[in-house]
């Protein structure tokens, strides 16, 4: 996987992001997300699977919302964790 991090002078505070690649796992993509935003991430047992993604110079939360609901994922955040679920099915 290809990850890259810049944070631009004169652009927004957040560093962007570059992913690259085929069939990855999606816990392994989370845990650069979370290296390069200096989050706590925690994955539910629900989050898993493979992933294709080519995500080019995109702020680390766009990528993490990306990556959210490709995945039809939830998320919520209390300070400096962010955890990241399944969505609940609803009853028919």
């Amino acid at each position: 996987m290809l990850l890259a991090a810049v944070a631009l002078a004169g652009e927004s505070s957040l560093k962007r992001v570059t992913l690259k690649g085929e069939n990855l796992k999606i816990a392994d993509v989370f845990r650069r997300l979370a290296e390069v935003s200096e989050l706590n991430i925690l994955l539910s047992d629900g989050v898993s699977g493979t992933v294709s993604l080519n995500l080019v110079d995109v702020p680390w939360d766009q990528a993490i919302d990306a990556l959210v609901v490709n995945g039809d994922l939830a998320t919520e955040r209390t300070g400096n964790i962010l955890f990241i679920r399944r969505k609940e099915k609803k009853a028919a």
